[in-house]
């Protein structure tokens, strides 16, 4: 299964849409600070499979504030990143992930790029698609899964 991961589009969903256009995903996963962007991504795309968290500037959206899915096999913690501290320290984070057996934590606020392995745990930050146009694509299947930043 091929995923777009994105993080913080903040109103600017042109760069989202041609991600998506661009790369066909089988499902989006959005790291928050896009809610608004996320329902006209929904009708445009009615078939694609979305995993979305609230950030902490989407104010009044039914995402919550973190979510923990398997996807083909492997266990995904997801979310902004505000509540772990994420600009100071990735410590919390990883020790969530842990405690709810993730083998990867993603999260964005910071609008930086970061994939790296602290703990047994894969730690994803794909940047901000809508400043900087960066995204990921994470490949999972039969519980492995590979990822590459754009």
């Amino acid at each position: 299964m091929k995923i777009l991961v994105v993080s913080d589009s903040h109103g600017h969903a042109e760069p989202l849409m041609e991600a998506i256009e661009q790369e066909q995903p089988d499902a989006l996963i959005h790291l928050g600070d896009g809610n608004r962007d996320l329902r006209g991504i929904r009708l445009m795309y009615p078939d694609l499979e979305v995993y979305a968290v609230a950030g902490n500037c989407d104010f009044y959206c039914d995402e919550s504030d973190l979510l923990v899915t398997d996807i083909g096999g492997v266990r995904i913690f997801m979310t902004h990143g505000h509540m772990f501290g994420v600009k100071q320290t990735l410590s919390g984070l990883v020790s969530a992930a842990k405690d709810h057996g993730a083998k990867i934590a993603m999260y964005g606020h910071t609008h930086e790029e970061n994939y790296e392995t602290r703990r047994g745990v894969t730690v994803i930050n794909p940047g901000s698609i809508g400043f900087s146009g960066t995204y990921g694509i994470l490949t999972v299947n039969g519980g492995k899964f590979s990822y590459e930043q754009w």
